[in-house]
């Protein structure tokens, strides 16, 4: 049986959170052979055993103490398994741990052990780790450690007498020399995030998702709602954390031979082929690695030319420069200097740059301070037009309004970037929005604003909050005294809005696997997805829900919301629109040619054989 929701054990009884299974009881139903294989012809009983194909091993499985809950045959079957003079569990273990070394094991067929297997090329050596591998109980890292340390593993793949050893064995069957080795996919990918300096060391958990462009969930029926782009730091965990579907597998593993999914892999092939080239030169994650590897260097060396240089190096490939090798990185790294300050000169805008939203795919709200609006003689804010459009169930847009002429926050003109916004006073200010904004626990939003901060107190942009009934439940999006933010009550503190009287950019995202804010392009904190809110009406802004207090102190130029979680390009279309509407510069990518020089550097260390290979 299965899981305990489904009649198996339970959590308890397994001793951990697992999908384990067990029997049904101590009894189970007689096995039969069925004549012709029809199963309406049953013939024999066949009692359990293990094989019979080994007849010095072969045993019954006897019957299961009277206390006990299970058939017990799983247990009996480990144990013949693991049986010290079984001739074959320890042999095709150590054989993979050689495979795993060397890139070939000593039987090169390492799934097949059988009459049509490759014979062992040292069958002597296969026989005595087997043995180490039993008297040293089991254990894996001693056998790792043994094969390391041996004279055959540290040998080079360059060898003094190299002719005449290729004549005799040009395929080093005998191990005469090392095979030099291309990194596998996982290995790459870890190399890379472990010279950037990003590699994420947290162990267990679920799996993230990597980053996956929109021609690769071009397949995909649901198309980006079938792929949940995990957070920076949880995509830089190592690859054996990554979420991997047999019908979604991300191109960069593929391109170096990830392994087939939908088969079992003994080995997996290796190949050397121009597409592999390609991707290391345009792929956004080798870009991203270089990049941030450039930023570690120089915050670790000050800018210096000559040390950047022999940092690199270490990181790389664990050794310093030679002479050369240090000539031609000067030089490359001088031109690459030049030639960014001229295009950073003569740039008059980011080629990322939009003047429209793009994204509008339930969209739920849409409020931007030179839209829409109607203001009193004082330019105190009466009716702000949310230009999101009707929504999904039919409703009219959540306009927001305030009544009360002594409570409307003020629109100022020319407050960001020639744009105008929205002013409210800590006070007293706010704004009533129409209808239920959001219908969905998985939601993006996005403000542009500024915080001036004088009150020392909790504030709002957006909030639901209702002292009957939610006060614990509720939704809403701001900041504390010490310009710490809160996601609701369930995800707080989710970062700190550094320098909040420059205008910025702030988001927050709930979706089915985390709940994370940003400001700007940057990642201030994670969690886990929010516990389910009450997402129930009246929606205000500048203030918390009918508290009366925590009111918003600063301006407020645009608001956008969606009733669902963006993925990463779209957030970045997003992004780019505010940024350049409001003049603000995204810290995704320095603008310093010294970094930009020195990440070109990198990417061409992170392309080289030396990178690549074991040698």
């Amino acid at each position: 049986m299965g899981q305990g929701n489904l009649g198996g054990p339970s959590k308890d009884e397994l001793g951990m959170d697992v999908f384990g299974w067990t029997d049904k009881g101590r009894t189970s139903e007689p096995f039969r052979l069925l004549i012709k294989g029809e199963r309406d012809q049953p013939g024999g009983v066949v009692p359990p055993a293990s094989l019979s194909s080994i007849p010095a091993l072969e045993v019954a499985f006897a019957e299961p103490p009277a206390e006990s809950k299970t058939t017990q045959r799983r247990l009996q079957f480990s144990l013949w398994i693991t049986n010290p003079d079984h001739p074959l569990t320890a042999r095709v273990l150590v054989n993979r741990l050689w495979q795993h070394h060397f890139g070939e094991a000593i039987v090169r067929t390492p799934n097949n052990f059988g009459f049509k297997s490759t014979p062992p090329t040292h069958p002597q050596l296969l026989d005595w780790l087997a043995a180490e591998f039993v008297d040293g109980g089991w254990t894996i890292k001693r056998m790792h450690k043994l094969i390391m340390m041996s004279s055959t593993y540290r040998q080079s793949s360059q060898h003094p007498a190299y002719e005449k050893y290729a004549e005799r064995d040009f395929l080093n069957n005998t191990w005469w020399r090392f095979n030099r080795r291309r990194l596998d996919s996982e290995a790459l990918r870890d190399s890379m995030l472990a010279v950037s300096g990003r590699l994420n060391m947290k162990m267990g958990g679920p799996s993230f998702y990597p980053h996956m462009s929109k021609e690769a969930l071009e397949g995909l029926s649901r198309k980006a709602d079938a792929w949940d782009t995990s957070t920076l730091k949880e995509r830089s965990r190592r690859s054996v954390y990554m979420m991997t579907k047999r019908s979604r597998l991300l191109p960069l593993m593929t391109t170096f031979d990830f392994a087939d999914t939908t088969l079992p892999c003994g080995q997996r092939d290796v190949t050397t082929v121009p597409t592999q080239s390609l991707a290391l030169l345009n792929n956004h994650f080798v870009h991203d690695q270089s990049s941030a590897m450039a930023g570690r260097i120089l915050k670790e060396t000050g800018g210096d030319p000559a040390m950047a240089i022999h940092r690199a190096w270490q990181l790389a490939y664990g050794r310093s420069p030679g002479h050369d090798e240090t000539t031609v990185a000067v030089a490359h790294l001088q031109s690459q200097v030049d030639i960014f300050t001229e295009i950073l000169k003569n740039r008059v805008k980011s080629t990322n740059s939009v003047t429209e939203l793009a994204v509008k795919d339930k969209i739920v709200l849409w409020l931007r301070a030179d839209r829409g609006l109607q203001v009193d003689k004082a330019k105190g804010v009466m009716f702000w037009k949310d230009s999101s459009g009707p929504t999904a169930e039919g409703l009219h847009p959540h306009d927001a309004s305030q009544s009360d002429p002594a409570k409307r926050p003020l629109l100022v003109t020319d407050a960001i970037h020639d744009q105008p916004t929205i002013r409210f006073d800590g006070k007293d200010d706010f704004l009533q929005l129409t209808g239920t904004i959001l219908w969905s626990q998985h939601f993006s939003i996005f403000a542009v604003a500024s915080d001036r901060g004088t009150n020392h107190t909790h504030r709002e942009l957006i909030s639901n909050w209702h002292r009957r009934g939610r006060s614990t439940t509720s939704f809403f999006f701001g900041l504390t005294g010490k310009s710490n933010i809160r996601l609701s009550d369930a995800f707080a503190p989710a970062g700190t809005v550094t320098n909040p009287k420059t205008p910025f950019i702030l988001s927050g995202f709930n979706s089915k696997n985390e709940a994370s804010t940003y400001q700007g392009r940057k990642i201030l904190a994670s969690s886990k997805t929010l516990s389910d809110r009450d997402l129930a009406g009246p929606y205000v802004i500048g203030v918390q829900g009918n508290n009366g207090a925590e009111f918003w102190n600063g301006d407020i130029a645009e608001l956008i919301m969606f009733e669902r979680s963006l993925n990463a390009d779209e957030r970045q279309s997003v992004w780019n629109y505010l940024a350049y509407r409001y003049g603000m510069k995204l810290d995704s990518r320095p603008d310093d040619p010294r970094h930009l020089a020195l990440a070109s550097l990198c990417h061409v260390l992170m392309n080289t054989n030396e990178f690549l290979y074991i040698d």
